[in-house]
């Protein structure tokens, strides 16, 4: 599972939480969101993007 899958897999989870939880985790959140976007940014300036994408698993 790659980074991106991870941290995916977490804003998915996140979504589904009870309210409590949702707010007591809310800064881990958006650095998650942070995080992904810089991801995608690192990924989309790769020479060979699918090469860090292991799209088969």
């Amino acid at each position: 599972m790659t980074r991106i899958q991870r941290i995916q897999t977490f804003l998915e989870d996140y979504k589904s939480l009870d309210p409590y939880l949702k707010d007591l985790i809310k800064p881990i959140h958006q650095d998650y969101q942070k995080g992904l976007i810089q991801e995608y940014l690192k990924v989309s300036r790769h020479p060979y993007p699918d090469e860090g994408l292991d799209l088969s698993k």
